[in-house]
């Protein structure tokens, strides 16, 4: 498996060089993953989904499905040991829940979903639980359509650090990408213009890019302006867009477009794609199956603690408890003591604190067909 995956680097504000291990400048996009946390399917399904206490004698489809648990690699041989409507059942009893995918890997649901579809049901037609670093994030954006299937990308990167006008870049890689949320961050209309420029069209008549954007969330960008309209006119497919909170008023004098009504803001929710989906214009080819990228990279998992030779020795603690040693005060000190006063008052500020609500507008055009 690749090593690598899509990381954002936010580049410094000085003129600070930032390099790989290589001695390549890092600018953000493909980069070797480092320390990161791991993704729960590499370990396959926990011991509590394995190891289930049972009060009668199993059956041997249980008992198989109890194999395929311990060994994760046989989730792969579904497909082509059974047919259509045993895989079915045997994946349906394997995965109970939307959060038993984060256990399959999300090219093996690849393969389920453009087996057997809507068989599968809503529920699996969606992979919810794979992080931007993620080594296959880049073959799933980049798996083709066709006349029975298609897949589409949630892309979450709300309030993200790491996103800048440099790094948005690196986001014309995800092909399939649907749905793009990157409010709350400091992108500017040169970020708009640097992602507008990674659609492509090679000499083989393919295109190349985020060509199947159709909603864009680009709520509290203060930093984005009226000069980035120009560039958003660059998706021919986008047809939702999000400006509370920017400095773009001009959006509406351009044909086509006009104010979000209230049947349409569930372009703005989390159930964007299905909404899409039950759109009058044909939206997309089929039932389209949904990645939703809603973390940069996994979580780290501390295992330090959960066996008795990884825990701290008595000296650890005896040096933790002097780092925080407390100051102790005589009983004179005490009384005469008197709080500070901007500490004081930062406390009564953030308890009384009201985000400052504005009524932002919603920018929304008629949908085109792919």
């Amino acid at each position: 498996m690749s090593t690598h995956g899509i990381v954002l680097v936010r580049r410094p504000p000085t003129d600070q060089i930032i390099l790989d291990e290589d001695g390549g400048e890092i600018k953000g996009g493909v980069v070797y993953m480092r320390d990161n946390g791991s993704p729960p399917y590499l370990t396959g399904f926990p011991a509590e989904h394995r190891d289930a206490q049972r009060n009668y004698v199993p059956s041997l489809f249980d008992l198989c499905l109890g194999v395929v648990k311990e060994r994760s690699s046989l989730l792969d041989s579904i497909a082509e040991v059974l047919n259509a409507p045993q895989a079915v059942r045997c994946i349906s009893a394997l995965v109970r829940s939307p959060s038993d995918l984060q256990f399959v890997n999300p090219i093996t649901w690849l393969a389920w979903v453009k087996a057997y579809g809507g068989a599968l049901g809503p529920e699996l037609l969606s992979y919810p639980y794979l992080a931007l670093s993620d080594s296959n994030v880049l073959e799933l954006s980049r798996c083709p359509a066709t006349p029975s299937f298609c897949l589409v990308i949630n892309l979450n990167l709300n309030g993200s650090r790491n996103l800048d006008d440099s790094s948005l870049r690196q986001l014309g890689m995800l092909e399939n990408l649907c749905v793009l949320d990157t409010g709350s961050t400091g992108i500017t209309h040169a970020g708009v213009q640097a992602l507008s420029q990674t659609l492509m069209v090679g000499s083989d008549g393919e295109l190349r890019g985020p060509w199947r954007l159709r909603v864009w969330k680009l709520a509290r960008c203060t930093r984005l302006t009226g000069l980035a309209v120009e560039w958003l006119q660059k998706w021919p497919l986008l047809c939702a867009l999000e400006l509370r909170g920017t400095r773009i008023t001009t959006l509406y004098r351009s044909p086509g477009w006009h104010e979000c009504q209230e049947e349409e803001r569930n372009l703005f929710s989390e159930h964007a794609v299905q909404h899409l989906s039950s759109l009058k214009v044909a939206v997309f080819p089929s039932l389209p199956a949904r990645v939703d990228i809603n973390q940069e990279q996994y979580k780290r998992r501390d295992t330090r603690m959960q066996s008795p030779a990884a825990r701290p020795s008595p000296a650890h603690f005896l040096q933790a408890s002097r780092l925080r040693r407390p100051a102790f005060l005589s009983e004179s000190e005490s009384e005469n003591s008197e709080p500070d006063e901007a500490v004081t008052r930062r406390g009564r500020n953030k308890a009384a604190g009201v985000e400052r609500s504005l009524e932002w507008p919603l920018a929304r055009r008629k949908s085109k067909a792919v």
